[in-house]
């Protein structure tokens, strides 16, 4: 099947339909971006695009999950293979190469030797020692790290809920929207698929949930998520 991302470039009914002629399956409103207007906007314009057509395309709302983040300090800071730097709990020090992140749950998960990267990966750090208010870590590359990237830990089971308060109201409006299919992000086990299927029974629907596999523990539960998911 094709999945295509809802957004600017496609938002005309006209659009939709060429995509749609074109082998276009379902379309994904990603809730990273917008609000509950924005969405429901996004559903109506879909929904009319597929009324008449012979193969009306499905809808899936794709929630959040947790974002980890780094702190939106002021400044960059430059950083060669082999540098140090601190992550920390606390407020960020850019002269003092300390950066702050928006969870302080990724401090309290790591553990030595394993790998924190930033910005999709372009930025790979090896933790070398660990305290109560952070870590240090080493650049396995050269970056020039700016505020507010991406962070992502393969190797750490982080002691933060999958299904985030913001994706609690997420669930709810695809629920209202009559939805197809909600893809969970950031799936780590079973658990978190029949969390989401209680929320969105709670909430008065059926959807068919979709695990997203982008996290070490989820490879470990595969069989329990393939079980327990409908894709």
């Amino acid at each position: 099947k094709i999945l295509a991302t809802y957004g600017p470039a496609i938002s005309s009914v006209k659009m939709l339909r060429k995509l749609m002629a074109e082998g276009v399956n379902a379309f994904r409103i990603n809730c990273s971006h917008g609000d509950k207007n924005d969405f429901l906007t996004a559903v109506r314009t879909i929904r009319e695009a597929s009324a008449d057509t012979d193969f009306p395309a499905g809808l899936l709302f794709d929630i959040s999950g947790p974002k980890l983040r780094l702190d939106r300090f002021d400044g960059e800071i430059n950083l060669a293979k082999g540098d140090t730097i601190n992550i920390s709990a606390g407020t960020s020090d850019i002269k003092n190469r300390i950066v702050g992140v928006n969870h302080p749950e990724i401090i309290s998960s790591v553990q030595m030797g394993e790998r924190i990267m930033i910005d999709d990966g372009n930025l790979i750090l090896k933790i070398l020692k660990i305290n109560k208010t952070g870590v240090v870590a080493e650049a396995q590359n050269k970056y020039k790290l700016l505020p507010a990237k991406g962070i992502n830990l393969p190797d750490t089971d982080i002691n933060i809920p999958t299904i985030t308060a913001k994706d609690h109201e997420d669930i709810q409006i695809a629920v209202e929207a009559d939805a197809d299919f909600i893809a969970l992000s950031f799936v780590r086990s079973g658990d978190d698929i029949i969390d989401a299927r209680k929320l969105i029974k709670k909430f008065g629907g059926n959807q068919k949930i979709i695990a997203k596999l982008e996290k070490r523990e989820a490879i470990e539960n595969l069989d329990e998520i393939i079980i327990l998911a409908d894709g």
